[in-house]
């Protein structure tokens, strides 16, 4: 009996054929997102030459760039994640200023990233006027200040005021003096400072005039007692300044020197009757009556106008 015989080579070809033609087959890679990220979109600087550094994420090739001229980065075409270093050049004027910092990839598709710059100005500071004075009374002025910053006014004189001590930007600060009863002249200095402490402080001269000085004749002008006695004191303490003793006469004269803005000492008389007396100051002639046994206080005071004398009975002594 014939045995029926098959032949298996074909088949076995055709598995090998197979096999080696499944890896000529390529399968497509899957396709990589590009990223592109900046730490912080936006950077502050003082007027001062300065550097900042921001962070650049991404995972590809990237490059920075910038149209202002005060402005260098460091090393503008990059690879994947990196640091960037931003410096500014010194503001030297007054106004603050900004730019643009843009973070671009090689691959269009992806958004561009933008770091907006900030410099500041320089801080001003300036007064006007640098320099003020006062006569001898009591007043005000002002003086201006001009700056684009905080400050603050400072000064060491007791006898003067400002209003007010500190600010923001331009304003106007008043500045108000005591009377000065001396008649010598008085000299303080207002300083001015920005809270930017690299700007130089201005400063403000005061000066205040001393009070005029002018004599009171104290005259008897009549004999209407036997003798007169006047007594002059000190306004504040009381105590004996001067002591007159005009006599039984008519026309005896005793001077006593005032200022200005302060108290002639109080004057009183010891003797009985009335008594017509004569004040002279600056050469204007004031006629009073004194009574014995009162006391009178006289105030020498000065204007734009001149003297002036005013008499207050205080009562009886």
């Amino acid at each position: 009996m014939k045995r029926n015989s098959i032949n298996y080579l074909p088949l076995f070809l055709l598995f090998i054929s197979s096999f080696l033609c499944a890896g000529c087959i390529k399968i497509p890679d899957e396709k990589v997102e590009i990223t592109l990220s900046v730490s912080q979109n936006s950077l502050n600087f003082t007027s001062s030459v300065g550097s900042q550094r921001f962070e650049v994420n991404s995972n590809d090739k990237w490059y920075v760039n910038t149209e202002a001229s005060w402005i260098t980065v460091s090393q503008g075409y990059r690879n994947n994640s990196e640091t960037v270093t931003v410096t500014v050049e010194r503001n030297t004027s007054s106004t603050p200023r900004n730019a643009t910092i843009v973070v671009r990839s090689y691959v269009s598709e992806v958004s561009a990233q933008n770091i907006s710059v900030t410099q500041a100005g320089i801080t001003t500071l300036s007064v006007s006027p640098n320099s003020l004075y006062f006569a001898y009374s009591a007043a005000s002025q002002t003086f201006t200040i001009n700056s684009n910053d905080g400050w603050n006014v400072s000064k060491e004189a007791s006898w003067l005021t400002v209003s007010p001590s500190s600010g923001n930007n331009s304003g106007t600060v008043t500045v108000t003096v005591n009377s000065n009863t001396s008649s010598s002249s008085r000299n303080a200095t207002i300083t001015v400072r920005s809270n930017d402490s690299g700007v130089s402080a201005q400063n403000i001269s005061v000066t205040q005039a001393g009070a005029p000085t002018a004599q009171v004749r104290f005259r008897k002008d009549g004999a209407y007692s036997l003798y007169t006695y006047m007594g002059v004191e000190n306004y504040s303490t009381g105590s004996l300044v001067a002591y007159y003793n005009f006599g039984s006469g008519s026309g005896n004269s005793s001077y006593y020197s005032v200022t200005a803005g302060t108290y002639v000492p109080t004057v009183y008389r010891t003797d009985n009757g009335w008594t017509h007396f004569h004040f002279t100051a600056d050469g204007s002639l004031y006629t009073v009556y004194l009574s014995a046994g009162y006391r009178y206080t006289i105030m020498l005071y000065y204007d734009s106008s001149g003297y002036h004398l005013s008499l207050n009975n205080d009562g009886i002594f």
